[in-house]
């Protein structure tokens, strides 16, 4: 899929406020996060804003096919929780 004029950006301090939900794939972005923007709230990883015990979603970049399929199932059970909260 295609989607025009669709970009990654530069996280900015005017990005965070109380309308903004920032979920990260792993602990370790998340505490980036933190770490490197003094005005970020409402930062979770996918796994623990989906009620589950907070677990990394390893990039599977680099390895084998069952590596991004292991990684595709797990980004949509997760995203089908955060869906159903939503």
């Amino acid at each position: 899929m295609i989607i025009p004029n669709n970009s990654a950006k530069q996280l900015l301090n005017e990005d965070f406020g109380n309308d903004t939900l920032v979920l990260a794939m792993n602990s370790h972005m998340k505490q980036k996060i933190y770490d490197e923007y003094s005005e970020a709230i409402n930062v979770y990883t996918l796994s623990e804003y989906a009620g589950e015990p907070e677990q990394d979603i390893k990039d599977p970049y680099g390895k084998g096919i069952e590596e991004y399929n292991a990684c595709f199932e797990m980004i949509c059970r997760l995203v089908g929780k955060v869906a159903e909260y939503l």
